[in-house]
């Protein structure tokens, strides 16, 4: 009868030299109070298949590196001693190999599932913060600033449409307006485009009440006042040390404009800008606060699209335009037009040095505090109008 430790003597050799088993052996070969233990070196059993049977079942099967050693071992266990059959020996690696294959599969189908649930949840995660962007309020005040700029540019004579003109200026400027993130998204750049319609409607409302105030009420604006005041709120860096003609001639326009037209001065554009995270410095004065013209003309409620302040303003300089054949408002076609305008409102509402000439008896203190009007402010503006009507 063979003994069975036969059998595993002949499989030890299995743990190659160097390996954790072998120097175990190494160092066993001496224990027990100097008693030397001589071990032969057992011989490898003669495998009943081969390492490139078992090399191809692993590849045709995809198994790991860790799984083909596994077959490996169970295909030199079932060579010790007599060993198995063949076929016997075959069958049960091609089992194995099955159940590796198997699993693994599995373990797979489990990583793409997962994967997929991840992916479509973030997909669905940003589909919703899409829908529900919010803007920050840095971004708000650059939209608004950008819309006050362009509504009080010189050569605006277009202002129902200006939301174009703002949204390409915000688009040139995305990475100083922080508006990367923005542009390119469809969805945020609808809702960008419904903001700054919003928003431009609530700059075109904020600077006809300022007009309005300035003309009517119980302390109307000089033409030059108003020109420093609005553009010390609405051009981006202020009227500086000395405000471009241009702007003075524009504002004396709207201003003429408004005067003739009192029956529109009041109402607000059809479109508003209802939302409260405006940068509340530049919103439009509280209802409270309004001075509202005499005027049966829009007691019943807003008047329709098209005939409000601005569209009417858009039609006006659109016949000042053909009639003059010219955009810029500083052409010769426009300077009759121009100084006609601004000798208007200055009788209408005198400044300072008309105010001095018509009373001579002006205390000395109002005079000095006359002659140290700073050179960037009303004083600058009203200097200009002169060197337009000389």
């Amino acid at each position: 009868m063979t003994n069975r430790n036969d059998g595993l003597a002949s499989f030890m050799p299995l743990a190659t030299p160097g390996s954790g088993v072998a120097n175990n052996l190494a160092n066993n070969q001496h224990h027990g109070g100097g008693t030397d233990v001589s071990f032969t070196e057992p011989s490898i059993p003669q495998l009943v298949l081969s390492p490139l049977f078992v090399d191809n079942l692993a590849k045709d099967f995809g198994l790991t590196a860790v799984q083909r050693n596994h077959v490996h071992t169970c295909a030199q266990l079932g060579s010790v001693n007599e060993g198995l059959t063949k076929a016997d020996l075959s069958t049960r690696l091609f089992m194995l190999a099955v159940c590796y294959s198997e699993s693994n599969e599995m373990r797979r189908a489990a990583e793409r599932n997962n994967t997929e649930n991840l992916a479509q949840l973030l997909e669905d995660l940003r589909v919703r913060l899409d829908d529900g962007y919010t803007f920050t309020r840095d971004q708000m005040r650059s939209i608004r600033s950008q819309a006050q700029d362009s509504i009080y540019e010189p050569t605006r004579t277009s202002f129902m449409s200006m939301h174009n003109d703002v949204l390409q200026k915000l688009r040139d400027n995305k990475g100083p307006t922080k508006l990367s993130n923005v542009f390119g998204n469809p969805s945020r750049e609808k809702a960008l485009a419904s903001l700054v319609k919003k928003t431009c409607s609530s700059v075109r409302n904020s600077l006809r009440q300022d007009i309005r105030n300035s003309i009517c009420g119980n302390t109307p604006s000089t033409l030059s006042t108003f020109a420093y005041t609005s553009a010390s709120k609405f051009k981006r860096g202020g009227p500086g040390l000395s405000l471009d003609i241009g702007y003075t001639i524009h504002n004396a326009h709207l201003r003429r404009f408004a005067i003739e037209n009192p029956s529109i001065i009041g109402v607000e554009d059809v479109v508003e800008d209802e939302d409260s995270n405006d940068d509340p410095g530049s919103s439009p004065a509280p209802a409270s606060k309004k001075r509202k013209l005499n005027t049966a003309a829009h007691a019943g409620g807003r008047i329709p699209k098209g005939k409000d302040f601005w569209s009417q303003v858009d039609a006006f300089f659109a016949t000042k335009i053909h009639e003059f054949g010219s955009k810029n408002l500083q052409s010769p076609g426009w300077k009759e037009y121009n100084s006609e305008t601004i000798h208007r409102d200055e009788q209408r509402f005198p400044n300072d040095n008309q105010q001095r000439e018509a009373s001579p008896a002006v205390s000395s203190s109002e005079s000095a505090s006359g002659s140290n009007a700073p050179r960037n402010g009303p004083a600058a503006a009203a200097s200009n109008l002169f060197q337009l009507l000389a």
